[in-house]
């Protein structure tokens, strides 16, 4: 997917889950007025499509700020909520698939995660490009089945 994409792709769920929750009555609503990105890129870019009902002034800027998380109280709070989210997400994954020892290590090249991807090679959560993947000497070709990887996505996998 890329990381840009990525990045593009959460933001756009994000703001989508954000404008439905938010009053649709134009003298109530809540309509963002600028919008701040942890980093130098704006990965949104101009095109970037926004809920219609937050664009009715015009679209909100957009602002990037290198270590966000250190000079926003927003970003630093955003940025919380994401890592709960994700060790939430993790420990769920290791319920599904203790194999990886996701609740302990959550996805970081921990030594036991290291020796759990030797001996049963990547999911289709794992980064090919993770330079701790390519240092085990794994590659496309010791990935799981197409057909164990849609049922490891859907929690039937349990070997």
């Amino acid at each position: 997917l890329g990381m840009t994409k990525a990045q593009r792709t959460a933001a756009q769920r994000a703001f989508t889950m954000a404008a439905e929750k938010l009053p649709e009555n134009p003298s109530t609503a809540v309509v963002p007025g600028v919008i701040l990105l942890d980093g130098t890129h704006d990965y949104l870019g101009s095109g970037f499509e926004l809920p219609e009902s937050w664009t009715v002034g015009g679209r909100p800027e957009i602002i990037t700020i290198a270590k966000g998380d250190t000079r926003s109280f927003a970003i630093a709070a955003a940025s919380v909520l994401a890592k709960v989210t994700r060790d939430r997400f993790m420990i769920a994954l290791g319920e599904q698939h203790p194999e990886y020892g996701f609740p302990s290590n959550k996805g970081y090249p921990a030594p036991t995660h290291k020796e759990a991807l030797a001996n049963h090679g990547l999911t289709p959560l794992h980064r090919l490009s993770w330079s701790f993947v390519e240092t085990l000497g794994l590659s496309s070709q010791t990935t799981i089945s197409v057909e164990k990887q849609q049922r490891f996505q859907l929690g039937l996998c349990q070997d």
